[in-house]
């Protein structure tokens, strides 16, 4: 049987499911909407362009550029993702590569089919086809029911004759073809992959191969997964690589059944992998466990890069702790080569790691991390090596080892009137030593050190924004020592409205050696102009002064201009339908629809409709209520009805952004009050027993209910008078909290559609609210403007407590705790 029969029969398979796949899904055709153009674009286009100059010799090339993009065409119900990348950074390698550096990919789909056609890539397992870049076609078919099929084939390397390679590795033309077909459920997925790749012999005419030999590789991979076990979740590959390594070798006489199946020849092996790896959930925890076992010198054309002749067993696990403000991720593993036992030294790895992240406050944040990394080398000493040569000393020749550590913490500090600075510190260590005969000897040790402090500044009402960072590297490295120091510091700011953004930096670097000291000085300059909202300009320049006592001063340059234009759906111009004559009707009756409402009577009476709903909008930032009465007015300006509609239908859409954004704001807004109430509540019997505890003090003095003119003992009546003062302004925070309190308690129990009619609250959004539109419209998280909120709306009742505060009474609600 030989291998292309394998072929034929393999494709016959595939067509065979796709068939079925097919017929029992069939793709359903909305014809009402399939014949209506519905054009449109989507996407961005980028180019870049990056001017060098240097004085130091073989630097790189002075111009280089790179056009690339993303667009999607739509149109009939049918998507066309297009992308390309165009560049020249290839053509001074002095060398062929065997791969294509400009790229132009295209993947349409409709619906639950999809295709790619050009440059392209697709990725099946990591065993089989892994994101292998290809020049052909490839098929996904996605439907609703449990089948899916996945299909690719092209050209996987160009020829590079001799000649072409200058000295480098010739390579054979190569081809691919592979497919996934899947069956999924919802507790479980089955799957097989199949890929096959070749090489053409015939590509190149090789005078001497150099090593270099045409190959053959059929893989096959079987796919399981389960979640039938609540929270638990099981996934199972096992892989079989069938690898020829030269094409040209007489065929294998005689052999098993698996050798007669894949035509296998004198240079065919087998090899295979095998994964399977669980995750449990138990509450919040998340314990995983993964097993990893993959033959020596297995190996699959799909895949760019692959590790092989290794055993690998790691452990998870990972949980939150302190209220969910601590989370701690951990793992543990252990690998091991030389699976064959056939190697002259064997390796194995023991890994540990943990990463913790201790959100203390809102303001302050600390996450740190730590791995170690220990491998164990036992090299097996030939017994003739032992007897002629002397001068090897087994003990310490069989055990060797590597440590490896590293740890990291970084903290970072948000503080300022807005919280419109930031300081964060960084400090990491890195050692490694070697161990051998369970001695670490001198010079084999090294630890590197970093310490980085960055401090950042923003003027919001200037739009001025500051930078400044230090840092310090200390290098122990075998028996040389260098350090080196340096600093920057910048300033941006923002022009015309935000569309324009100014950087300009400066930073210098010292270092100190044994043998030598350099140093750096650099002038950073960074411009970005945004044009028309889609339209974004970039440029950057940077020159570095580099100097040395070993070499002579040399510097460079590096300009790069970038220009991005964003597609934001550029539809066809609607069919113009020829203009019929309209019988002239004085005052006709009008309809507007607009979303669930229709405005309907003559043009006064809808304006009157719109001049009513502005007079009740609720209170908004000027700018944009000015922008409402813009519309508003261009609407009873227009001179014709059908102009009329289109402007009043503009301004209905722009009158609900703004109510749904107060809405919105008010739903912030409560829930704002509601979190900040239970933090109050919490810290209330606190501010009360600080204060009952200094006014126990006072009462229990013995100078306490005694006249002035009456004391004889001034010491004694000073040191009261001190208590007095302590109680009061234990009183003082006391009474501001519970004022606060109470005004946010009426908040919280305000419903939200009247939450706005609150005094104080309308007071605080005539000076806030403006700043909350702006973060809206930009689309933050809804994180983001909650915590904004409550920056500013505490500082906002704070001062309001202390105008509206005053008296000594208090309602002790804890004292029969104390």
């Amino acid at each position: 049987m030989k291998i292309k029969n394998n072929k034929i029969l393999f494709w016959l398979c595939i067509v065979f499911a796709c068939c079925f796949c097919r017929k029992g899904y069939a793709q359903d055709v909305d014809l009402e909407n399939f014949y209506k153009p519905n054009f449109k674009v989507t996407g961005n286009i980028n180019a870049n362009m990056m001017y060098y100059n240097s004085n130091m010799e073989n630097s790189r090339e002075p111009f280089t550029y790179l056009f690339s993009g993303s667009l999607n065409i739509s149109a009939f119900n049918f998507s066309v993702p297009l992308f390309y990348s165009f560049t020249n950074q290839g053509k001074n390698l002095g060398y062929t590569a065997p791969f294509d550096f400009n790229r132009l990919s295209i993947m349409p789909k409709y619906k639950w089919v999809k295709a790619y056609i050009g440059n392209v890539s697709m990725t099946f397992s990591p065993y089989t086809l892994s994101g292998y870049p290809f020049k052909g076609v490839g098929l996904e078919l996605t439907p609703n029911g449990p089948f899916k099929v996945a299909l690719m084939g092209g050209q996987l390397l160009k020829a590079v004759s001799e000649e072409n390679a200058m000295g480098g590795i010739p390579v054979y033309q190569r081809f691919g073809y592979g497919a996934k077909v899947g069956f999924e459920k919802s507790q479980y997925k089955l799957g097989w992959i199949g890929f096959y790749a070749k090489d053409d012999a015939n590509s190149l005419n090789m005078i001497t191969d150099k090593g270099v030999t045409p190959k053959e590789n059929f893989v096959n991979s079987l796919i399981f997964s389960t979640s039938v076990v609540k929270n638990l979740n099981l996934n199972v590959e096992y892989a079989l690589s069938v690898l020829t390594d030269d094409t040209r070798s007489e065929r294998l006489s005689g052999g098993g059944i698996r050798d007669r199946i894949f035509s296998s020849k004198e240079s065919t092996s087998y090899m295979n992998a095998f994964n399977v790896n669980f995750d449990y959930n138990i509450q919040k925890s998340t314990v995983g466990l993964t097993y990893e076992r993959i033959d020596p010198n297995y190996n699959t054309l799909g895949a760019l890069y692959f590790n092989n002749d290794l055993e690998n067993i790691a452990l998870r696990f990972a949980r939150p702790f302190y209220h969910d403000k601590i989370t701690v991720s951990t793992s543990l593993g252990f690998q091991k080569d030389d699976l064959d036992k056939v190697k002259k030294q064997d390796t194995k790895r023991v890994v540990g790691s943990i990463n913790m992240n201790y959100r203390v406050t809102d303001q302050l944040n600390i996450t740190g991390s730590y791995s170690n990394f220990s491998t164990y080398t036992n090299k097996k000493l030939d017994q003739f090596e032992l007897i002629n040569n002397p001068n090897v000393v087994q003990a310490d020749t069989l055990d060797y080892r590597q440590l490896s550590q590293n740890a990291n913490v970084n903290m970072s500090y948000a503080f300022g009137k807005k919280r419109n600075q930031n300081l964060n510190f960084n400090y990491s260590i890195a050692g490694q030593a070697n161990e051998q005969g369970g001695v670490i000897r001198k010079g084999q040790a090294s630890t590197v050190q970093n310490y980085n402090l960055a401090h950042t500044v923003s003027f919001l009402a200037t739009k001025v924004s500051l930078n400044s960072s230090l840092n310090y590297t200390k290098n122990e490295v075998s028996r040389n020592n260098n350090s080196s120091m340096g600093a920057s510091v910048g300033a941006s700011k923002k022009l015309f409205k935000d569309k324009l953004n100014t950087n300009l930096g400066f930073l210098y670097n010292n270092s100190q050696g044994n043998m030598n000291s350099s140093s750096v000085f650099g002038v950073k300059f960074n411009n970005s102009y945004v044009m028309f909202q889609r339209h974004n300009f970039g440029l950057n320049v940077i020159s570095m002064f580099r100097s040395s006592t070993n070499t002579k001063k040399f510097n460079d340059l590096t300009a790069t201009l970038n220009y991005t234009c964003s597609l934001d759906k550029i539809k066809l111009p609607a069919k113009k339908e020829p203009k019929k004559e309209k019988e002239t009707v004085l005052n006709p009756i009008l309809k507007i629809n607009h979303k669930d409402k229709t405005y309907e009577g003559t043009r006064d009476e809808i304006i009157k409709q719109l001049q009513d709903m502005q007079s009740a909008l609720r209170p908004m930032p000027k700018e944009d209520s000015d922008e409402l009465e813009h519309l508003l007015t261009l609407t009873t300006l227009t001179p014709d009805d059908d102009s009329f509609k289109e402007k009043a239908l503009n301004y209905l859409k722009a009158y609900d952004l703004n109510n749904d954004i107060l809405n919105k704001y008010d739903n912030y807004i409560h829930e704002t009050v509601k979190s900040l109430r239970e933090e109050m509540i919490r810290k209330d019997e606190g501010y009360e027993n600080n204060y009952v505890m200094a006014l126990g003090r006072v009462n229990k003095h013995k100078m306490h209910g005694v006249d002035e003119k009456d004391v004889t003992d001034r010491a004694s009546y000073n040191s009261y008078l001190k208590l007095v003062y302590r109680k009061n302004k234990r009183l003082q925070p006391l009474l501001v909290h519970r004022w606060m309190l109470n005004q946010i308690t009426i908040l919280s129990n305000t419903p939200v559609d009247q939450i706005h009619q609150n005094e104080n609250l309308s007071a605080f959004n005539k000076e806030e609210l403006g700043d909350f539109f702006k973060m809206m419209k930009d689309k933050k998280t809804d994180a983001a403007v909650i915590e904004e909120i409550k920056i500013k709306l505490i500082p906002f009742y704070h001062d309001l407590a202390l105008k509206n505060v005053n008296g000594e009474e208090v309602d002790f609600k804890f004292l029969k705790n104390n």
